[in-house]
């Protein structure tokens, strides 16, 4: 039989002699009382002791075990007792193969009929479907009669430009304004551009001109003299020819002319063209922005804006010598145009 620990010995002798053992203070004199000891007494006093703390340590585990608090009943809230509890096989029917056998009713319409399609092909079918919806519902619209005072869809850019006569639309191609090229506004009711063509005509009418001025050197062409003779148009031409190196200069009295006329408000609205709007018609706004007081860089500027790419030096220096004085005697001032800067 194996013989206990020393010191567990030396404790179980000691309870059963009363505290004996403790009291002996010499570990020799321990050891021989512990060796007088039977050893079927000193094993009994070793099993009760261990039955002793295993029911110590039972106890205190009932002990916690009270002590802790039941668990809580009030976590979830409660249901009304008139709710209808729905279960969730009522709210998503199970699914059901495609070949069950054992199925006793068909499944729901349109429920389950996708499942042996592959994913792409649903999503194909699913986007065929929706493009037949769409095209259905425009002809549906195309084809239904517009309400009164909505115009139809099909029409809406036509109605934007057309004009409304008599309170009916007019579905008719709308006439299209085209500027000519290089068209700009020089001063108040005094433009410039290019040589005006018939497609240019609807946005000349659209000025109210009084007068147009040119400055080329041809005959002006029968379907502009038609034009200007329906609209009652008075036509200025004075034959100038461009400044070209070495022998080709603008003459004075010319600029000095035209000047004349457009310093009369009589003649305003009035458009100032030559064959491009560049050269000629550049050296008379020239000249008539020395006569309201432009800087010669300003003036610079706005001639190479207009003749760009191709600005002539002769033509800037014709402006520069300019002598705006011999102007003045031949202006009218009763009819002298209201600009800020001409005085």
């Amino acid at each position: 039989m194996a013989t206990p620990a020393p010191g567990l010995a030396r404790r179980l002798v000691d309870q059963q002699r009363g505290g004996t053992l403790a009291a002996v203070q010499s570990k020799a004199e321990q050891s021989v009382i512990l060796s007088a000891v039977p050893s079927d007494q000193l094993l009994s006093a070793v099993t009760k002791l261990v039955n002793r703390q295993l029911l110590q340590s039972s106890q205190a585990a009932a002990t916690i075990a009270v002590d802790l608090p039941a668990p809580s009943t009030t976590l979830a809230p409660e249901l009304p007792k008139q709710a209808n509890l729905i279960s969730p096989d009522q709210l998503t029917p199970p699914l059901r193969p495609a070949n069950d056998a054992n199925a006793s009713d068909a499944p729901p319409a349109g429920y389950g009929v996708h499942e042996s399609v592959p994913l792409d092909q649903s999503q194909a079918v699913a986007k065929s479907q929706a493009k037949k919806k769409r095209k259905k519902k425009k002809g549906q619209q195309s084809n239904s009669p517009a309400t009164a005072g909505e115009p139809n869809t099909s029409h809406r850019t036509n109605v934007a430009l057309c004009a409304v006569t008599s309170g009916a639309l007019d579905h008719s191609q709308p006439e299209m304004f085209v500027p000519p090229a290089n068209f700009a506004m020089v001063a108040p009711f005094v433009y410039r551009s290019s040589f005006p063509s018939p497609k240019n005509f609807p946005f000349l009418l659209k000025l109210g001109l009084k007068s147009i001025l040119t400055l080329v050197l041809e005959d002006y062409p029968e379907p502009n003299l038609s034009f200007l003779r329906d609209h009652n148009i008075r036509l200025f031409q004075f034959r100038v020819p461009g400044n070209k190196e070495p022998f080709i200069d603008i003459p004075q009295d010319a600029i000095c002319s035209a000047l004349t006329v457009l310093l009369d408000k009589r003649n305003h609205p009035v458009l100032i063209h030559c064959n491009k709007g560049k050269h000629r018609t550049g050296c008379l706004v020239g000249c008539l922005r020395k006569l309201q007081h432009w800087s010669h860089s300003a003036i610079f500027n706005e001639y190479r804006l207009y003749s760009y790419p191709k600005s002539r030096h002769l033509d800037q220096q014709f402006i520069e010598l300019f002598d705006i004085s011999q102007i003045w005697p031949r202006v009218d001032r009763e009819f002298l145009p209201n600009w800020p800067t001409l005085f």
